[in-house]
């Protein structure tokens, strides 16, 4: 009920106050347009009484809101307690790897992992012996491994297949063969020089070198080109000195 009557008194302290203020810019308008009006003085009378009435009101509404109990402050709400501090818990080991259904146990990879080295398969038995010492790491058994996983990835590693007879005869026929060319070249070398055809032999001294290198055909070869080239040196002029 108090809320309506607010609302209501609200309601008519304003229309109050637009009737005392429109009142009076009314009353002003007359004056000025008809002083001499014969109503006028009836209409002050009543403008009087609405601005009476208006500040009663204003009086009787800040009288009311002066009256009225401060609402209550909110109470504080308690600060919550402190938790404890959580105790912190050691980390658990890592549970250990579960058995595989069906493989073999430490002894049964080792016996395993000496067959296959009895039968020189080493890759298979390194594949073993890695085996034993990721599944049974600190056993007596990846202990014997491990002293001898070295020498076993040694004899893994894929080794250059050795060269058969076949192919040793076939080098050393072309071996053979390379020195004979060489030979024959040489020959046809000191056979350009007695007859004085010198670009001739010395192209042929160069393809000796080509064909062998190493061989001691290459080498006399290289000793005929320095004697070709002392030979077709051009001769240095002679200067005559007259008596």
């Amino acid at each position: 009920m108090g809320r309506v009557f607010r609302i209501l008194f609200l309601v008519l302290f304003s229309v109050g106050g637009v009737l005392a203020v429109g009142g009076g810019l009314a009353l002003g308008v007359v004056n000025l347009v008809d002083p001499d009006l014969r109503m006028l003085p009836h209409v002050e009378h009543a403008w009087t009484m609405v601005m009476a009435g208006f500040f009663f009101m204003a009086v009787l509404y800040v009288a009311a809101r002066t009256a009225e109990p401060a609402a209550p402050e909110p109470a504080a709400v308690p600060a919550p307690a402190p938790q404890p501090a959580a105790v912190e818990k050691a980390p658990e080991p890592p549970p250990a790897p579960a058995p595989v259904e069906g493989a073999p146990d430490a002894a049964t990879a080792l016996q395993q992992m000496r067959t296959y080295i009895s039968l020189e398969t080493w890759d298979l038995a390194l594949q073993k012996a890695e085996e034993i010492l990721k599944r049974f790491a600190g056993s007596p058994e990846a202990d014997a491994v491990s002293r001898t996983i070295n020498e076993l990835r040694w004899k893994a590693e894929p080794k250059p297949a050795p060269t058969s007879p076949v192919a040793q005869a076939a080098a050393r026929e072309a071996q053979m063969a390379k020195k004979e060319e060489a030979r024959r070249m040489l020959q046809h070398v000191r056979t350009y020089i007695d007859l004085e055809m010198w670009d001739l032999a010395r192209a042929k001294a160069h393809e000796i070198a080509k064909v062998d290198p190493e061989s001691a055909e290459a080498a006399e070869a290289a000793k005929i080109l320095v004697d070709i080239e002392k030979r077709t040196a051009p001769a240095e002029p002679r200067t005559i000195i007259e008596p």
